[in-house]
């Protein structure tokens, strides 16, 4: 039975919500007691940033010796341990915290350091020190052609200090400590290590390269250059830092105008903060050394990006913390230096070179952007909720009455704009960029806003175009990306490498490079050779998806089964294979409706007769095969899922004195209050309407279809009250049908919603500016009648399958169960990840493989506790009509004002029509 005990209660509350917004107060901010829980993870105390706190202490001396706290223990330390440590400081000072160790899962490490019992600093809760990574074995094709090779952990110990990831700070974090004891205590909040030391460090004082050049003596010339190989990285602490491919250019090394090689590392994926790559070399003669670079920086025309140089773990010089390298669209040879390039002396022997990704002369601009975009992103919503979403143009809001300290606020944004105008001017050497237009546009916007206060929310548009504008920048100005072909280490007195190459060479390699374009297949992503045998997948993805596919099969796959795989790319379905007679064996993440849609037209093998089938059905969740079942057999394996999450910022639910909504009638009573505030919340598009009314019926013990599986049960009256209460959060209560999420999200618009939980990589990458102002929690639930809350998600899941046209069954099965295993999935999504980024992360279907991936602190707990609700409902022949019927009869009502009961009875019997048609065609 449906249950709706509570929507009285509810809709009691939302006439009491509207009958405060008939008060003439333009800028409501409830208070005090809500009938809704706290808010998850809301602290009541807070400690003062890293900023406020180095700020407070800046006038401490720097520390002149290390101090050891532990030393080569070999404990392994895992999730949920604290260590605790008495140690004599023996003179006060600022201290780096230097942790020895290795990593024993792929997980970064996390741990809150406690100092005598109290948190120095917020970001001392979590102190990350990264997973390391080196280079497994490099797979080569049958034409030559080299892929990046797998990254696995680095077995090693490495001293990392603990330091500011996001790129506000350049350098490490500095303690102040005071002379004589003290308690530290490490909570592991994350990860498992094997721990070889501690070490409280004296901060580096770095004589600059004058200075330390006069203390050198002068030794004879030497006429020897050692190259160091870009792709040849020995460690990285992120494993997306793989070996890429250009094909392009003559100048770099190794290069090939037919086959791919592996001859340069760095891209997009070597750019925020913090990262860094190790390479090793030998020195047989000890002398002085210069620093040259064969690299490319093709980020925004103008702008430069900085690395900070180590010699076997030790910054020589001031200078060699912020190497520059000025833009450059192709290859490129810079030294290192100014006016004459800078010497390092080596001694013979072996030795490392690291560069890591520093921030620079940028930390300071973006810190100024954080203060900026926080202060613009709190006037814009306090804007809206003065007038709403649309301005009247024809109203006198009078934000400057409406709004505290419109002058002063206004002024504040004004400064933070000037003053970052004039710090990217002297970077970037005088001139302007898109960086500074968007800056000096927000300006001219703020400015008009200030000296016309009565006609300021005619100008909402422009502040809103400006903030999203400085948002972005946000997110752009503190990459550094920068690609490394070589590195050479040029002996004093020796000649510089030849960095060039002839016209000739140049015009003889483009044209091998443009008469190979007409014989090459870029449909395929595999190897020309074929033999009859081997296994054909189609797959209707990018190139760099199919490519990553390709080169796990060839190195994973084939030489364990021994059965050779072509990856072929298209955009062609399975029946334009069947007709042409040269379709595949297998395809992979086929849409949901699609394994029955084709099993019903005898299209696909039926999978439960393999050997091993129901111990691979136990690595999804329980319901997840269900889609794919037809007349009791399962025609497809899950290989992605995706489910829907609530999100919340919690910086304005706090302000408005609301809590994290657990029930639907909480999330609407949430929702009059935002909307009181000009404010709203989503639901996610109508367009996934038939997920959530089906979660719906779920959660209130409903069926969308007949025991049968003939018709749907959309005309049964309690389903028909169900969509009812369901499109009345539509009409009656303003939920947005159609809303772009991610933007009004991050905006604040909407402070509240619903969306796929892969939104959460598009917001923590692309989002910056509100990084700890959201969290996600589970989609409300139904009340039950013991008082349990059902938070059931209907979820969507895509499927992998073999063809009817597979001469091979058997060999395709063993694929299937490959690509389905936890090690295959976790795989790809990091091989993926490595190339595109965080945004790369598959929604994998085994559940083993998703507790693998690397969630941030803040989401994980809740993202693994949401997957146990996840449930998927059968598919039938005509079940595609389904979604279309429920979306035609929400916009009957939402659009026509048609009657829920009329709409849904007439749309209904429409899908039923059509499922009855198809099952009586496909009935033999």
């Amino acid at each position: 039975m449906a249950k709706w005990k509570n929507s009285r209660l509810c809709q009691l509350l939302v006439a009491l919500g509207f009958v405060a917004s008939l008060i003439p107060c333009w800028n409501v901010r409830v208070q005090g007691e809500t009938v809704v829980p706290a808010l998850d993870g809301a602290s009541t105390t807070q400690s003062n940033t890293y900023n406020e706190y180095i700020t407070e202490n800046s006038e401490g001396v720097l520390a002149s010796a290390n101090v050891l706290i532990a030393e080569k223990q070999n404990a392994v330390c895992r999730t949920g341990e604290t260590l605790r440590y008495e140690v004599e400081i023996p003179e006060s000072g600022l201290y780096e915290f230097e942790l020895s160790y290795r990593s024993n899962t792929t997980r970064d490490i996390s741990l809150e350091l406690m100092i005598d019992g109290q948190l120095p600093f917020e970001e001392a809760q979590n102190l990350t020190f990264p997973a390391h990574w080196q280079d497994g074995d490099a797979f080569v094709d049958d034409s030559g052609n080299t892929y990046a090779p797998e990254q696995v952990l680095y077995e090693g110990i490495v001293s990392v200090k603990a330091r500011d990831y996001a790129g506000w700070n350049e350098h490490p974090y500095r303690f102040k400590l005071e002379q004589g004891m003290h308690v530290l205590e490490l909570a592991v909040t994350q990860g498992e290590f094997t721990l070889d030391g501690l070490t409280l460090c004296a901060p580096e004082q770095l004589l600059s390269y004058e200075e330390w050049r006069e203390s050198q003596a002068d030794i004879s010339k030497i006429d020897r250059v050692i190259p160091i190989e870009g792709e040849a990285a020995v460690i990285k602490n992120n494993r997306s830092l793989i070996s890429l491919s250009d094909s392009a250019s003559p100048l770099i090394s190794p290069c090939d105008p037919v086959i791919s090689k592996l001859n340069y590392i760095g891209g997009s994926n070597w750019q925020r903060p913090g990262l860094s790559l190790t390479w090793n070399f030998e020195v047989e003669e000890e002398g002085y050394y210069s620093l040259g670079f064969m690299y490319r920086q093709n980020g925004e025309l103008g702008s430069v990006s900085y690395r900070e140089l180590e010699i076997d773990g030790k910054t020589p010089f001031l200078q060699a913390e912020r190497i520059k390298f000025p833009n450059s669209s192709d290859w490129k040879y810079m030294e290192f230096g100014e006016n004459e390039p800078y010497l390092l002396y080596l001694e013979a022997g072996p030795h490392t070179l690291t560069l890591t990704v520093s921030p620079g002369e940028i930390a300071d601009v973006y810190t100024t952007l954080r203060d900026l975009t926080a202060s613009m992103g709190d006037f814009y919503i306090d804007m809206t909720m003065v007038i709403g979403e649309v301005v009247d143009p024809y109203r006198s809001y009078e934000l400057f009455n409406m709004i505290p300290e419109y002058n002063e606020r206004l002024d504040r944004i004004n400064s933070l704009l000037e003053g970052l105008i004039n710090n990217l001017r002297e970077l970037q050497g005088g001139g302007t960029g898109s960086n500074i237009s968007n800056l000096q546009n927000a300006l001219r916007t703020i400015q008009t806003m200030r000296d016309n206060p009565y006609s300021a929310h005619q100008y909402k548009s422009s502040f809103y175009s400006s903030y999203t504008n400085i948002s972005a920048m946000m997110g752009d100005i503190i990459n550094m990306p920068l690609d490394i072909d070589r590195i050479f280490l040029i002996g004093k007195g020796a000649e510089n490498p030849n960095a060039t190459i002839s016209a000739m060479d140049k015009f003889w390699f483009g044209c091998r490079r443009f008469f190979y374009s007409f014989v090459t297949d870029y449909s395929s992503a595999s190897s020309e050779n074929t033999t009859q045998d081997e296994l054909v997948i189609w797959v209707n993805w990018g190139r760099d998806q199919a490519q990553v596919l390709n080169s796990m099969i060839q190195s994973d796959f084939v030489p364990k089964e021994g059965i050779p795989v072509r990856v072929e790319m298209v955009n062609a379905t399975l029946v334009n294979g069947i007709l042409s007679g040269k379709g595949p064996d297998l395809m992979l993440q086929m849409v949901l409706t699609d394994p029955v849609n084709y099993a019903m037209r005898g299209a696909l093998v039926e999978l439960s007769q393999f050997e091993g089938f129901y111990e691979v059905c136990k690595r999804f969740t329980a319901d997840a095969t269900v889609p794919f079942q037809y007349n009791r057999g399962t025609y497809a394996l899950p290989d992605t899922m995706s489910y829907d999450v609530m999100f919340v910022r919690t910086d304005i639910m706090e302000e408005l004195g609301l809590d994290i909504p657990r029930t639907w009638d909480e999330f609407i009573y949430a929702s009059t209050i935002l909307q009181r505030n000009n404010l709203q919340s989503t639901m996610g598009t109508v367009a996934q309407g038939s997920l959530q009314l089906q979660t719906q019926f779920v959660q209130n013990d409903l069926s969308l279809y007949d025991d049968e599986l003939t018709a749907t049960m959309l005309t049964e009256p309690e389903q028909i009250q169900v969509f009812a209460n369901w499109t009345s959060w539509y009409t009656k209560y303003g939920i947005p049908a159609v809303l772009d999420f991610y933007n009004y999200f991050r905006l604040g618009s909407a402070p509240l919603g619903i969306a796929p939980y892969t939104m959460i990589t598009q917001l923590e990458t692309a989002a910056p500016e509100i990084e700890g102002r959201w969290v996600i929690a589970p989609i409300p639930g139904t009340e039950q009648e013991d008082g349990s809350i059902d938070h059931t998600v209907v979820g969507g899941v895509t499927g992998c399958a073999i063809t009817k046209l597979s001469n091979n069954p058997e060999n395709a099965w063993k694929f299937l169960k490959w690509w389905t295993d936890s090690n295959t999935q976790i795989k790809y999504s990091n091989s993926l990840e490595s190339v595109l980024g965080e945004l790369g992360r598959v929604a994998v279907s085994n559940s083993d493989a998703f507790t693998q991936q690397l969630w941030s602190m803040d989401v994980i707990d809740t993202l693994l506790s949401t997957r146990h609700s996840v449930t998927c409902l059968p598919e039938i022949p005509g079940g595609y009509y389904v979604p279309r019927g429920i979306y035609q009869a929400f916009w009957s009502v939402n659009e026509q004002g048609d009657s829920p009961e009329d709409s849904l009875l007439k749309w209904g019997t429409i899908v039923d029509t059509e499922i009855a048609r198809k099952i009586a065609e496909y009935a033999n």
